[in-house]
Parts: structure tokens; sequence; C-alpha cells
């Protein structure tokens, strides 16, 4: 909850909280001020690193991709700044040795270690990256985020772009929003990778590249009508959150 407010995980803050209680008018409590430091709590999956040019060629470093399913296909979410070669490769751990991954072809990868050519970037941009190591085959999918649907302002014809704030690697929108209607996060202006949520209430994949269709899924929604900031944030692999902040 402290998070979905605004609070940074790991980073002291302060929320100020009453109680409301409610029968034939509504009575507040006395406001307490709380100090609350959030935290989230992460699977760890089995993980590839990612390391290139982009963030000085270091695993220990790198960000990581990880296999939900624990069946070598891996998936994540990393933003390639402007600058350099765009240039990378993969590793088994957060080190060069004992196992890293490159490419022969471009498409295709190999265990190179110190051989094998570097697996390159077209430019900078937010990609979804995915290995999967039975075919030995990993894609870069370039991608911006929007909302869409009839609780957006522009329904279920026209996305709401988001923008990426970079120092807190969240995707970002301030918009007019309505309860009596319903929308989805979705990349590119395309159903090709698009999120709903699941029956617990999270972030979850009604489409995607990797893992293709999952049924049953809803769509989001907002509490009360009104101008909400809503922000999605895939930076942890295999933790996908949402947020709605009503302004």
């Amino acid at each position: 909850m402290a998070i979905d407010l605004g609070l940074a995980t790991g980073v002291e803050g302060k929320l100020v909280v009453r109680v409301k209680a409610t029968m034939d008018r509504s009575v507040y409590s006395n406001t307490i001020e709380l100090s609350i430091t959030p935290y989230r709590t992460v699977v760890a999956y089995p993980a590839i690193w990612v390391a290139g040019d982009f963030q000085g060629w270091d695993p220990a470093t790198a960000p990581t991709i990880v296999s939900v399913k624990s069946d070598k296909v891996y998936e994540g979410y990393i933003n390639i700044p402007a600058g350099g070669t765009y240039q990378l490769k993969l590793a088994a751990q957060a080190a060069w040795e004992p196992t890293a991954y490159g490419s022969t072809d471009g498409s295709n990868i190999i265990v190179a270690n110190y051989a094998g050519d570097n697996l390159t970037l077209p430019g900078a941009g937010y990609y979804e990256f995915s290995v999967d190591l039975n075919k030995n085959t990993w894609v870069a999918y370039p991608c911006t985020w929007s909302i869409i649907g009839d609780a957006t302002p522009g329904g279920w014809t026209t996305d709401t772009q988001m923008t990426y704030d970079a120092a807190n690697q969240v995707w970002k929108v301030t918009a007019d929003m309505v309860s009596t209607g319903s929308f989805k996060f979705r990349a590119n202006n395309d159903w090709k990778n698009d999120f709903g949520i699941d029956a617990d209430g999270k972030l979850a994949y009604a489409d995607n590249q990797v893992f293709g269709y999952t049924a049953g899924l809803n769509n989001l929604t907002v509490p009360t009508s009104g101008n909400y900031t809503i922000t999605l944030d895939l930076h942890i692999p295999g933790a996908y959150t949402y947020s709605l902040k009503k302004n």
C-alpha cells in the first residue's frame, strides 16, 4: 500500500493516516504520522545477465531477464540509453565465467565465453528481451507503452501514451479516467504485448510475443472517476506491477 501511495522501496518515508467511520454521517479520527520503509518480495527465478557497452561490460552490475516457469525461456525489460556501440553479450551468472553467450549470425546464440560475436541492437530504446535456451535464440523487441480503453480519454480507439521515467525505471501517464469503463496497458499501439490483471489483481500478460495468449484475465479499472497518475513498473523481471494515484 505504501508503494502504491508513492513511497520508494528501501527508503524510509512518511505517511499520515486516519480512520473514517460512517453510519448516518462520516466521522474521522485524529491523524497519526507513520514512518514506513516499503519493500518488495522478489522471487529468485533462474536468470541471465545482460551486459554490454550500455553499462560498462560488467556482468556483476548488469540487468537480468528471468525464466518465470524455469523452462529455459527468459524474459525482461531493459532500457538502452543513447550512445555507444549497442553491443552486448549474455552471461549465465553475474560474471563472464563459467558460461557466457554470444552469436555467430545475429539471431542464434552460442556458448561463446571468449569466442563468438557480440549481440547488436539497432539503437537506443526500451526493449523487451527474450532468450530461449531450448532453441538457442534471442529477440530484443523495442517498445513504448500506453493505456487504452473506455476508462481512458481515447476510448478503445486511441491510445493515451505513457512517458518513460529513466530515473525511476517506470512508465507514467496523467489522465482523466472514468470509473464506468476499463483499460489495459499495451505496447506500440498494438495487441501483440498487453497487460490485464489476474483474479488476485496482479498484473499479467493477456497477449505476449514470448508467452502467447492468456485467457480469463480482467481489464483494469479506477475506483472513482477523476484525474490519475498511472504508473507501469517493468524493471523487475517476473514481478511487474502498476499503481493508480488520484490527483
